[in-house]
């Protein structure tokens, strides 16, 4: 039973996982952030070792803080919807 639990897990947060990806590509979250990552890398100047973490704290809460409020809202509702069926953890969890 739990590997069919977490069978049916890893299929639901992969198929979430692309659905998310593709919405915030088609309202341009991704370019918009890709643009403030080139802006933030500039402003830094040489890349190191602590490049990649400088660059994350600097724009992880301009990219929370703009996530789509409805993208938010329908991952969260995918998500207890998926824990509410048959085939989420809930089900398999007795």
């Amino acid at each position: 039973m739990l590997i069919s639990t977490n069978s049916c897990l890893i299929k639901f947060l992969s198929s979430l996982e692309q659905k998310i990806r593709e919405e915030l590509v088609e309202c341009g979250w991704c370019d918009m952030m890709k643009e403030l990552s080139k802006e933030e890398l500039s402003r830094l100047g040489r890349i190191d070792k602590n490049t990649v973490a400088k660059l994350t704290a600097a724009i992880l809460p301009h990219g929370q803080a703009t996530a789509p409020e409805k993208i938010q809202n329908e991952v969260l509702s995918d998500v207890k919807k998926f824990i509410q069926s048959e085939g989420g953890i809930a089900a398999h969890g007795e």
